[in-house]
């Protein structure tokens, strides 16, 4: 059954006993709606009071807070269940325990989720048969996302997601997973942002999770932090993180820019009539201004960040061998089969043919 998270909505001049009274409504209720409150929690300062209800939809929701004369009504969002135990892990009884770590919590809905991403060569075999190798980099993250209370989401061949309910756990844990797999011959890159789990597609979540993603590709160190992130370790901690070599902190601003290239990059890369003109406009920069920028947070001119995204989307199309090669380099914005094949066999040492029996 789906479970959703109540976001509860609480008057200024509110009591405890009020609150409590309310969850008990709640409670006395809940069958005859055909919900179900299994957990029930708030943050230190109660300004935030959270809990999770199954139930078959959002209307039966809805009628039950009609029903009682909410106003305003709770906001309401859809939660994974991969997810759940992210929020099960800082729950308390709030008839007996009003107080919470606020190290540790935080804004109790707000997460920071770590995206933990292999960049091997897929085309060097002998790094792909060395599956012990592989097992005991696993094993290590495994350890270290536990000992920092972290949280599993997702983990695949192409990237290992957990989640923190505190940033500085979240980023000490990638600082030290970077400093004991560094040692060994496989290469990993760690995102850190923050953002609310969900399952609604168009909510901070997957946004959150595709921008760790871009971070994952886009940005050269080997540990990126958001802004939000970092404001959120600078409050409990002295340490600078932009005095750590290997990490980057991204700026809000940055953020913005990146987010708003790929996204128009994403509906036009394709296409072999692609004009620099077209990104001027949509972005509203100079030429000048777009190099700078881009250059500064990737090392890559305009020209080439496109190049090497197209060279990068036909190695992956490569890989499911479902197109021929001509196939691929047309698909992928290429106008001659034979710059296709020099580009690729640059970037990837290997000619695309050669890839392709691989």
């Amino acid at each position: 059954m789906p479970v959703f998270l109540i976001d509860h909505v609480i008057p200024i001049d509110a009591t405890i006993d009020q609150l409590l009274e309310s969850h008990r409504n709640d409670l006395k209720f809940q069958e005859e709606f055909n919900c179900n409150y299994f957990a029930y929690w708030w943050d230190s300062d109660f300004t935030q009071i959270l809990s999770l209800v199954e139930t078959a939809n959002i209307s039966s929701l809805n009628n039950l807070y009609n029903s009682l004369q909410v106003k305003p009504l709770p906001v309401i969002k859809e939660i994974d269940e991969n997810i759940m135990n992210t929020f099960l892990e800082k729950l308390v009884d709030p008839y007996h325990d009003t107080k919470f770590d606020e190290l540790t919590l935080g804004n109790s809905s707000e997460q920071t989720f770590l995206l933990i991403k292999s960049i091997e060569d897929p085309f060097d075999l002998e790094r792909n048969r060395d599956h012990k190798l592989q097992l005991f980099q696993k094993k290590i993250i495994k350890e270290l996302i536990q000992k920092y209370n972290g949280f599993y989401i997702k983990n695949n061949d192409d990237y290992i997601l957990s989640s923190f309910s505190s940033s500085a756990k979240a980023v000490h844990c990638s600082i030290n997973m970077y400093k004991r797999l560094i040692k060994s011959n496989l290469k990993y890159k760690f995102t850190l942002n923050t953002g609310i789990p969900s399952d609604n597609k168009e909510d901070d979540f997957v946004k959150t999770i595709k921008l760790n993603e871009r971070f994952c590709d886009y940005f050269f160190k080997d540990i990126i932090i958001s802004s939000k992130v970092n404001s959120n370790y600078k409050n409990i901690n002295n340490e600078l993180l932009t005095e750590i070599p290997y990490i980057h902190i991204v700026k809000s601003s940055e953020e913005i820019f990146l987010t708003q290239f790929l996204d128009h990059l994403e509906g036009v890369w394709s296409n072999p009539e692609l004009r620099m003109e077209d990104f001027l406009i949509h972005l509203g920069l100079s030429k000048s201004q777009l190099y700078r920028k881009l250059n500064s947070l990737t090392g890559k001119s305009a020209n080439k960040f496109i190049k090497d995204y197209r060279l990068n989307k036909a190695l992956g199309l490569i890989l499911t061998k479902k197109m021929s090669i001509t196939e691929i380099a047309f698909e992928t914005g290429f106008s001659s089969l034979s710059y296709f094949t020099k580009c690729f066999q640059k970037m990837n040492k290997k000619s695309p043919s050669d890839s392709y029996s691989n």
